[in-house]
């Protein structure tokens, strides 16, 4: 079973490095999570949320594969997969 507890602080750089593919906007990422837009700016500054690219001051993009993996690292087929600290963001 995989760390729940996994926040994108703790994938370090080479692997945020290593992220390809198709790039999200904010809006794009709240509405595939079915969150908003501030909740997802929230997780953000916590670090709760997946990881990100500012490609300058006032851009944020998402990976689209560092959202799925995360969606990953949060999937589970009981709450007892889940750590009990741990709490939703949505």
């Amino acid at each position: 079973m995989p760390d729940k507890s996994l926040s994108s602080a703790s994938i370090g750089m080479d692997d945020a490095r290593s992220w390809t593919g198709e790039l999200l906007s904010s809006v794009q990422v709240s509405n595939w999570l079915q969150i908003s837009v501030k909740t997802l700016q929230k997780m953000r500054t916590k670090g709760t949320g997946p990881d990100f690219i500012k490609p300058n001051r006032n851009c944020v993009r998402y990976p689209k594969d560092a959202v799925d993996f995360w969606l990953r690292q949060r999937t589970g087929s009981s709450t007892a997969d889940f750590d009990q600290g741990e709490r939703g963001n949505g």
